[in-house]
């Protein structure tokens, strides 16, 4: 029995001593807390693990692990997982790039509009992934009430200036040419 504990608490610190060596060399991003956590999974196992062969319960981590892989894994025909992930993640792209355009226009233009419509390269394996092709803005009000526009008599499809500006912008900003750009007011 003390030979057990003995090897029991070498181990936890043999593995303690490996988490923080792995923790040392690992540098400081978004990657490390899921280090950590795996780690702290790792640890956790390793103490609670004979704690049930003490009190008899014999559990077959491995197994276990390996049936969660297997139910969860991407790779047995379950494409249609994550054909719907790449969906939602590229919609979730979509709708941030949305709000960090309307955003960025209303703080250094001080305009409001809305994006309609957005189309990017939706390919993910393609490293211009995220590239905006062609983006539809609407002018956004605070009140329901659109303020009269300028009546010009001889003129058609001429943009105002507001128009331009935020086309210019925007052109420069995700660089793509402006004929590509689409403002309804």
């Amino acid at each position: 029995m003390l030979s057990f504990l003995s090897s029991w608490v070498k181990m936890i610190l043999s593995i303690y001593i490996f988490a923080t060596l792995v923790e040392i060399v690992l540098p400081t991003n978004k990657f490390k807390k899921y280090v950590r956590f795996v780690l702290g999974f790792i640890i956790l196992i390793t103490i609670i693990m004979p704690i049930f062969q003490f009190i008899g319960k014999n559990i077959d981590v491995e197994n276990t692990v390996a049936s969660y892989y297997e139910k969860y894994s991407l790779e047995d025909g379950n494409n249609t997982n994550l054909n719907e992930y790449n969906k939602q993640l590229i919609l979730e792209f979509k709708n941030n790039l949305s709000k960090r355009i309307e955003e960025d226009i209303k703080n250094r233009l001080n305009l409001e509009y809305v994006v309609k419509d957005i189309k990017i390269d939706e390919n993910m394996s393609s490293l211009s992934f995220g590239k905006v092709y062609s983006l539809t803005l609407i002018r956004s009000y605070k009140s329901n009430i659109k303020p009269v526009e300028k009546v010009v008599i001889g003129r058609t499809n001429e943009e105002d200036a507001e128009t331009i500006k935020v086309k210019k912008y925007l052109s420069e900003y995700l660089k793509i040419s402006q004929d590509e750009i689409t403002v309804i007011k």
